[in-house]
């Protein structure tokens, strides 16, 4: 994964009240970008922010790139 994309995701663990906002209103742009996109596809399970990169990365069929991209312009 792009290391911006994986600091940018890091860096929610820094402020969890603003950065869980954060995450929830980017959560809400991509579900209604992608309607494929789930709250499990989303979800950071046991804090494992690759596995769930990864996990959208599939659903959507795109590439680390284009996912870094997407999540960079939101």
């Amino acid at each position: 994964m792009e290391n911006a994309t994986i600091l940018r995701l890091s860096s929610l663990k820094n402020n969890p009240t603003k950065n869980n906002n954060n995450w929830n209103n980017k959560k809400r742009i991509l579900k209604a970008k992608f309607t494929s996109l789930t709250d499990a596809d989303l979800r950071f399970e046991n804090g494992d922010k690759n596995a769930m990169l990864s996990k959208v990365q599939v659903r959507l069929g795109i590439t680390q790139d284009e996912l870094s991209s997407i999540l960079a312009s939101l």
